[in-house]
């Protein structure tokens, strides 16, 4: 009998492709349209600001998006909230309108106009710290969420005449406030009248028989 005897055959090896992952650096990683969130987009490589898969942050993609963050509620909606509660008005009897203390407010009025915590510019007025001339505080607007750098402090101590003349200058110069200009006068002109010693009273001579 006829023996069977192996046959080998010999498929054709398969090529191997070595394919290596390179990371082109000069495209910046993207996200697709569907998994993009909104107001994102990446940006270019080695540039300041950039997170996490090359997304910029808020302040860098949108430099007024922070500012406009911060002007969440109008002035007006807050005036009509706090203007007949908040814990500076002064209420007495007889009054019609209350008076108000808080900071900032040149005539200590409860009106909009001089209301020293809804605006984003406001104009105060009050003695330097060693009662010899006056102190200006106004707001700065960029600052507005920031309330300790909010404040500025400019002490005027140059005389009564030269002191009012760089406060007017001050707010026309800058534009800020015009509307309070002449208020801000009459409550610094009323704070240096302050400061002036009083004169000395004459004593009454009492009559000798």
């Amino acid at each position: 009998m006829d023996e069977w005897l192996p046959i080998k055959i010999s498929l054709p090896a398969k090529k191997e492709e070595k394919t290596e992952k390179t990371e082109d650096t000069t495209q910046p990683a993207r996200w697709s349209q569907s998994r993009r969130r909104p107001f994102e987009r990446p940006t270019p490589t080695g540039s300041s600001g950039r997170g996490r898969f090359g997304i910029a942050s808020a302040s860098t993609r949108h430099p007024g998006l922070q500012s406009r963050d911060g002007d969440k509620m109008s002035s007006h909606l807050v005036w009509g909230i706090i203007r007949n509660n908040n814990a500076f008005l002064l209420k007495k009897r007889n009054i019609s309108k209350p008076f108000s203390t808080e900071a900032n407010n040149l005539t200590n009025l409860n009106s909009y106009r001089y209301n020293g915590l809804i605006h984003k510019k406001s104009v105060g007025i009050v003695d330097a710290p060693d009662k010899k001339g006056f102190t200006v505080v106004y707001k700065k607007a960029s600052k507005q969420n920031k309330p300790r750098q909010n404040n500025v402090k400019r002490t005027m101590k140059a005389g009564p005449r030269r002191s009012l003349y760089k406060l007017k200058r001050l707010l026309d110069a800058n534009k800020y406030r015009t509307d309070l200009t002449k208020a801000a006068l009459r409550r610094a002109s009323a704070v240096l009248k302050s400061q002036k010693p009083l004169p000395p009273k004459k004593q009454k001579q009492k009559k000798t028989e």
